[in-house]
């Protein structure tokens, strides 16, 4: 609880408003949840962060790091083509070597595939029913 005290204050000392509770329960429940203009200053924030750090948008690092296969599906949820390239020069591994909009046709491809894998069932479900087909025991 100290410590949760001492950050507190450094970041009272920082200028930053605290929203919520000041009495920490162990958990953020007593919470008022941020406004739009809160999340889009957190965002701006986090975005500035980042490139003062040399490091890429959350977007651009979880692209960057998808294998060729998985990258596959990506572009296949996509409707990515040759032409969304920036350049026929470049081989397309990064996702700053494609047009804006073929980042936006890769944004949307990626959201598409969020909601479809939010309709599936959990992991841990799938794989007890892999194991169950593979023994023969439907």
């Amino acid at each position: 609880m100290r410590e949760v005290d001492e950050v507190l204050e450094i970041v009272e000392n920082m200028g930053v408003e605290l929203i919520g509770d000041r009495s920490y329960t162990g958990n953020l429940t007593s919470c008022k949840p941020l406004s739009d203009k809160q999340r889009e200053i957190n965002r701006n924030g986090i975005a500035l962060c980042r490139a003062a750090l040399g490091l890429q948008d959350e977007f651009s690092a979880a692209f960057n790091q998808l294998t060729k296969p998985d990258r596959k599906i990506v572009f296949g949820a996509a409707g990515v083509r040759q032409a969304d390239l920036v350049s026929s020069m470049v081989q397309g591994w990064e996702i700053e070597d494609y047009s804006i909009e073929g980042r936006l046709k890769i944004v949307k491809g990626m959201i598409a595939l969020h909601d479809l894998v939010a309709l599936l069932p959990s992991r841990s479900a799938l794989t007890v029913l892999k194991d169950r087909l593979e023994k023969g025991n439907e």
